[in-house]
Formats: structure tokens, C-alpha cells, sequence
């Protein structure tokens, strides 16, 4: 899969910068075939824990108690180690609001129908507009238990 380097600016309300890059539509559509493939995700359809999918392993959580205890820059150091390759942001329903980013500059945000990934959907990140947050794969969840050790008092 070709993979651009050309990251854009963008800055954050609070002025922090980020590197990120919209993705072309071919490259948007190998990635979700890829995450079709490992995960079941299926364009313009919720993800679990809205739909079961039956594929392991995976832990879904409530977006507002991950977010109000998980350690942010533990969770930012985690990915750097555990993750050492771009990261892709899918938007459920279109390219346009697709981008690629270092594992650096990752961050989960409040978004609507969002799916982390690499180019091989090794594993996977899912925040939902209902508030869930899944977590699948084994770095996945190597780094939610690494940045929230007592995790499972958050499961959705």
C-alpha cells in the first residue's frame, strides 16, 4: 500500500500543532477493505460494541470515564513505542475526513463514527456518537491497560 509523507499543519484550539494529511479516495478505500477484512467494519455501519461482530480480542468502554482517568501522556508515550508507523484516521463515511498521521502526534478526540488504524488494521481504535470507545487488537489494548491499568471499571 503507498503511503504519502506529506503531512499539513493543523493547529488545535488550545495552539498545539499536529502533522496530518487527508488521504486520497484509493488509499481511504484499501484501508477499509483491509479493516473489512480483519474487523468486519463495514462502510456507513456502526461498529461494536452498536453491532456484535464477533471478532476478538476487543474492549469497549464509555468515551467520558476513558477519557476523565486514562493518563494522556502515558497514552501518548505508549503509542510511540508500540506504534512506530502512521496512523490513519477513517471517518464512517467518507474520504474527505479521512487523514494519515505520525504515531506521535495520535490523540483519540470526540468525534463522531472515528476509526484509528495502520495500513494492516493490525488493530483498531473505535470511537462512536454513542459515546463507546473499542479498543482491538492486541497493541490496542496493550495500550489501554498501559495508560489505564483499571480499565474494565469503564467497560460500556
Amino acid at each position: 500500500m503507498s503511503n504519502t509523507k506529506c503531512y499539513v499543519k493543523l493547529s488545535k484550539s488550545d495552539g498545539e500543532i499536529i502533522m496530518q494529511n487527508k488521504i486520497s479516495k484509493e488509499l481511504y478505500y484499501q484501508v477499509r477493505n483491509i479493516m473489512k477484512k480483519r474487523w468486519n467494519v463495514r462502510e456507513g455501519e456502526y461498529w461494536y460494541p452498536l453491532i456484535e461482530n464477533g471478532f476478538e480480542p476487543k474492549i469497549a468502554l464509555d468515551y467520558d470515564g476513558f477519557i476523565s482517568h486514562y493518563n494522556e501522556l502515558k497514552f501518548k508515550k505508549l503509542v510511540k513505542i508500540l506504534i512506530n508507523e502512521d496512523i490513519f484516521e477513517i471517518a464512517e463515511y467518507d474520504f474527505f475526513n479521512s487523514f494519515v498521521m505520525l504515531s506521535d502526534e495520535f490523540e483519540i478526540y470526540c468525534g463522531s463514527e472515528l476509526f484509528w488504524t495502520v495500513n494492516n488494521a493490525e488493530w483498531l481504535i473505535y470511537k462512536s456518537h454513542e459515546d463507546t470507545l473499542t479498543f482491538a487488537g492486541e497493541k490496542a489494548l496493550d495500550i489501554l491497560k498501559g495508560c489505564l491499568p483499571d480499565y474494565k471499571d469503564y467497560c460500556w
